[in-house]
């Protein structure tokens, strides 16, 4: 009989921590080990790494803020000492699990450094037993994490070429990471090379079936169509799918993807609907998730500032970037930093908006993108 691990001890402390009344710890701990061993993926956009379309895809409840503290503690009380993220000699499968519940953790609070560690632990024991699911969902993550962190685009692009040459053969990893491929594409101004990318990953994943993947897809569609300058096509990728989160009941991403669309929206002008989608990605985000805070903050700022409330404005755009810049994500920070400067420039503020810009265009320098570079300098407000 394998001896618990300190996974296990995280996986029943997790439950403990946001258990239904009418459920038993026992009940759901199985449901909390198998969501963790696709964490990564769904958190991409992705699931379990399957190529067989999911079938009554069940919405995952993350556990965050003081109950993710309340877990590790008693995780940490369970097993005596150590890293919760620790398991007993031989236990290759629970070490898997838990670096991919750590990985997942920081992903979600944009620690992407730190995700990339835990991923890259995760990925040697995965193939180390054999684990195809689980090298499926670490590549996937490892994808999304070259997108969103601090490597440069054209290392990034690369690290996505090599994923899929460590790929144990799988069209729903190849989807996943040709829509990651699409946004790194289009900060390398390469906009027609990134709709071909986007517009491949989405068939393929709608070809499987797989929502929540697609969901994902459609968030790095409408991104890429941003940077490309096309808050119209922008808005179509991310309604379908919204449209698509939405029938499942899938947060996550939706939170993440509404965001983005109150930013296509507001370009266009149309300043009350992208309010109204700030707040349905206000209401579905969890309050460590990083990028749907700082985004519907940034959008928030713009249309307050906009219709004259400076003073709440500025305390929008200040609070996203000062979540922003706890993070490793310079696209994060650089849009933080530019929606203050624009409502430090409708409030008269002139030298501090001109700073912020200046913040927003080293954050883009120091990644790549040189199609946020570009707009921020023919258009520096929005």
């Amino acid at each position: 009989m394998r001896m618990k691990s300190a996974f296990c001890a995280l996986a029943l402390a997790l439950c403990s921590a946001s258990l239904p009344a009418q459920e038993t710890t026992g009940s759901i701990v199985g449901r909390v080990m198998d969501a963790s061993g696709a964490a990564i993926a769904g958190a991409t956009g992705g699931g379990s790494g399957s190529d067989a379309a999911d079938k009554g895809e069940k919405k995952e409840t993350p556990i965050t803020g003081s109950a993710l503290d309340r877990a590790s503690q008693v995780a940490l009380k369970e097993v005596g000492s150590g890293k919760v993220t620790q398991t007993e000699a031989g236990d290759e499968e629970g070490l898997v699990r838990a670096l991919t519940l750590e990985a997942y953790v920081h992903f979600t609070c944009c620690r992407v450094a730190a995700m990339e560690e835990a991923l890259e632990t995760a990925l040697l024991h995965a193939e180390r037993c054999g684990d195809r699911r689980g090298i499926v969902a670490l590549l996937a993550g490892l994808a999304r994490a070259a997108v969103v962190g601090p490597t440069p685009v054209e290392q990034a692009l690369r690290r996505c070429e090599e994923v899929v040459a460590r790929s144990p053969g799988s069209r729903w990893l190849d989807g996943v990471v040709t829509s990651c491929r699409s946004y790194l594409e289009a900060m390398a101004g390469q906009a027609d090379r990134a709709r071909a990318s986007y517009g491949a990953g989405v068939q393929t994943l709608r070809g499987l079936g797989h929502s929540i993947a697609l969901g994902g897809a459609y968030t790095y569609a409408g991104a890429a169509e941003l940077l490309a300058g096309d808050p119209v096509a922008a808005e179509r990728e991310l309604r379908a799918g919204l449209e698509l989160l939405e029938s499942i009941d899938e947060t996550g991403n939706l939170s993440t993807l509404a965001a983005v669309l109150a930013d296509a929206v507001l370009r266009q002008g149309r300043d009350a609907e992208a309010d109204e989608l700030t707040r349905l990605s206000e209401w579905t985000a969890s309050v460590d998730d990083a990028t749907s805070q700082v985004g519907w903050r940034a959008v928030r700022a713009l249309t307050a500032a906009r219709a004259g409330d400076v003073d709440a404005a500025c305390l929008l755009a200040q609070e996203a970037v000062a979540l922003a810049c706890a993070t490793d994500a310079p696209n994060l920070v650089g849009s933080a930093c530019e929606a203050l400067a624009a409502v430090l420039d409708l409030a008269g503020r002139e030298a501090e908006a001109a700073d912020a810009r200046a913040r927003a265009r080293a954050a883009y320098r120091a990644k790549g993108n040189v199609a946020a570079l570009a707009a921020s300098a023919v258009s520096p407000g929005r």
